[in-house]
C-alpha cells in the first residue's frame, strides 16, 4: 500500500511540476491543465489520465484505513474526481456543470474523509497554507485550494502507512 501512496505523491508532484513549467508559472487551477496541455486536439486528456491514475492508486489504501461504515467516502471522493477528468473541457457549457459540481463534491468528500479517519487537523493546516498563498497570489487561488484538497489525503495516507 505504501508503494501506491508514494507513487501517487510522485505522480502528483511530477504532474504539477510539468504543468507549472509548461504554463510558465502557477496555473489558474489544476483543471486548466486540460487547456495548457493542448485541449482535446492534442495532450489535453493527460489531465483525465492523471485523475483516473489517482483513483486507481488511492482507492485501496483509502478504503483500507477507512472505518467500515464510512467506506463509501473514498469511492465517492475519487469517483467524483474521475468525473472531473471526463468533463475536462470545463469552458464548454455542456460539461461545465458536471466538472464544477464533481470538483466541489470531490473536495468536500475528501476533506470529510480526513475528518472521519481522525486527522481533522491536516485539512486545517493545508487550508492555512493555501490561505497564505492566496494572500500572496490572488489570481491563482483555485489552484492553491485544489492543492490543499489533494495534499491533505495524500499526507494522511503517507502518515498512516509510515506508522503502520
Amino acid at each position: 500500500m505504501m508503494l501506491l501512496v508514494i507513487t501517487a505523491i510522485i505522480l502528483t508532484l511530477t504532474y504539477n511540476a510539468v504543468l507549472i513549467s509548461e504554463n510558465k508559472g502557477v496555473p489558474l487551477s489544476l483543471s486548466h491543465s486540460f487547456y495548457i496541455f493542448g485541449g482535446k486536439d492534442t495532450w489535453g486528456y493527460i489531465f483525465y489520465g492523471y485523475l483516473v491514475a489517482m483513483f486507481m492508486l488511492l482507492i485501496v489504501p483509502m478504503m483500507e484505513m477507512t472505518p467500515e461504515k464510512w467506506e463509501f467516502l473514498p469511492f465517492l471522493a475519487l469517483g467524483s474526481l474521475c468525473f472531473v477528468g471526463v468533463a475536462a473541457d470545463f469552458m464548454d457549457k455542456d460539461t461545465n456543470v458536471i466538472h464544477v459540481a464533481c470538483a466541489g463534491i470531490s473536495a468536500y468528500i475528501s476533506i470529510s474523509w480526513c475528518v472521519v479517519v481522525g486527522y481533522y487537523y491536516i485539512p486545517i493546516i493545508f487550508a492555512v497554507v493555501a490561505a497564505y498563498f492566496i494572500y500572496k497570489d490572488t489570481v491563482n487561488k483555485i489552484y492553491y485550494l485544489e492543492m490543499g484538497a489533494f495534499a491533505a489525503p495524500l499526507t494522511i495516507l503517507l502518515f498512516y502507512y509510515i506508522n503502520n
